[in-house]
């Protein structure tokens, strides 16, 4: 049986997405859009994922003369866009020319993603028998001894989770918009990045959880197979 977040990621999916619609709408036509970094934004997510264009414009919600538009440098419409920029997990402004070289800065340094690393540290480390350690210069947090998640990518905003492939599944297609696959092999085998700026503290909690939980089954499982047969 596959093991469910421990929050309900549908009704939090939809209160981000509103408020990211209202954000997204408000700086809409602001500058003008940058379609090819757009779309090479969307091609980056898609290669990550392993999955087609014709996928990425089923989860999108727009059709593939959009995306083909798109590629094209060809002028987007708003819902499009706003659709397209939705399901990356980024901001209007990150695709819009004219942006002051400071305001690109302060998106790339975003203290609110700096504000929820910490509470990712705090989470992870009030689970009992997690500690933090450390591998290659980078944060982790164990139990028992192993890795169930990591701040290893938080220069690029990113927390990662230790997860299976199935439950990496079902967060990414409950809120694509802060999980996604870490890229390669790992990703593959349920490496799971987490987007800190996108995420709610009830969304770290109960996807960290998810983490620790594997970690202490997996364990477990280890424990028994070390143990000699009685004879």
């Amino acid at each position: 049986m596959r093991q469910r977040l421990l929050i309900d990621l549908s009704a939090i999916g939809e209160r981000m997405k509103n408020r990211n619609s209202t954000v997204a709408s408000t700086d809409a036509n602001a500058g003008r859009s940058d379609a090819r970094a757009l779309y090479a934004a969307l091609d980056e997510q898609r290669r990550s994922r392993g999955i087609s264009w014709q996928q990425v414009a089923l989860e999108v919600g727009v059709s593939p003369s959009t995306l083909t538009r798109t590629k094209r440098g060809g002028r987007m419409e708003v819902d499009g866009m706003l659709a397209m920029v939705r399901w990356l997990g980024r901001t209007v402004e990150s695709f819009t020319r004219g942006v002051t070289r400071k305001r690109q800065t302060d998106e790339t340094h975003d203290p609110g993603s700096n504000a929820m690393a910490a509470k990712f540290r705090r989470i992870a480390l009030s689970l009992e028998g997690a500690d933090e350690g450390s591998h290659m210069g980078a944060p982790d947090f164990r139990v028992g001894g192993r890795i169930f998640a990591t701040l290893a990518s938080q220069h690029k905003g990113y927390g990662n989770l230790m997860l299976t492939p199935e439950q990496q599944a079902d967060f990414v297609r409950e809120l694509p918009e802060v999980f996604l696959p870490v890229h390669g092999g790992w990703g593959r085998m349920g490496a799971t990045h987490i987007r800190l700026a996108n995420a709610t503290e009830d969304v770290l909690a109960g996807a960290l959880r998810t983490a620790w939980s594997l970690r202490l089954e997996k364990n477990t499982g280890t424990k028994k197979k070390r143990s000699p047969g009685r004879g």
